[in-house]
């Protein structure tokens, strides 16, 4: 990479390896399939979940996750997402208890951050379930995401959301 490039991977790798990222146990939210829909839904979801007694929260609103969402704002994906994925594999690797995960279409793509944290949630001692959640719009939906847009979530299979997605072109 250019320098300024591997000056930012260095800055923003520092920052997602040394932050905290610890939730409170069966609180880790995790989301796949673009900030503003499940990043957006699954913030919601968090602090549905804490108002309800059991303090949650997705991956932006630990410290480490925020300063690293702040760090990388501007950058471009290529030279954040190392970040991101070291920064989520800690988080999986802390995570406890009950882990729900919301996502916005299934099957995920192939480079999914999530397929990650999948593997290492299942090395993880302290984790105990994965509840999957598939955003589906609805009219009357409690959660919205940055359009506007409503949803409802719905429990859906590990194996729906990581299976192999539809090749695309002809088969």
């Amino acid at each position: 990479p250019k320098a300024p490039a591997a000056v930012r991977y260095s800055e923003l790798m520092n920052i997602a390896m040394s932050s905290d990222v610890s939730t409170p146990p069966n609180g880790t939210v995790l989301w796949s399939g673009g900030a503003g829909k499940a990043g957006a839904v699954a913030e919601q979801l968090a602090k549905q979940q804490s108002a309800a007694g059991v303090p949650s929260a997705r991956h932006e609103m630990t410290p480490g996750g925020a300063s690293l969402a702040t760090a990388s704002n501007g950058d471009e994906w290529e030279v954040a997402q190392p970040a991101w994925q070291a920064i989520s594999r800690r988080l999986a690797e802390g995570s406890s208890g009950e882990v729900n995960v919301v996502v916005s279409y299934a099957p995920l793509g192939e480079s999914a951050i999530f397929r990650e944290e999948v593997k290492v949630l299942m090395a993880n001692k302290k984790f105990t379930k994965l509840n999957v959640k598939l955003m589906k719009p609805s009219d009357t939906g409690m959660y919205k995401d940055s359009d506007g847009k409503t949803y409802d979530l719905v429990d859906v299979p590990l194996s729906e959301v990581l299976k192999r997605p539809p090749s695309k072109g002809k088969s």
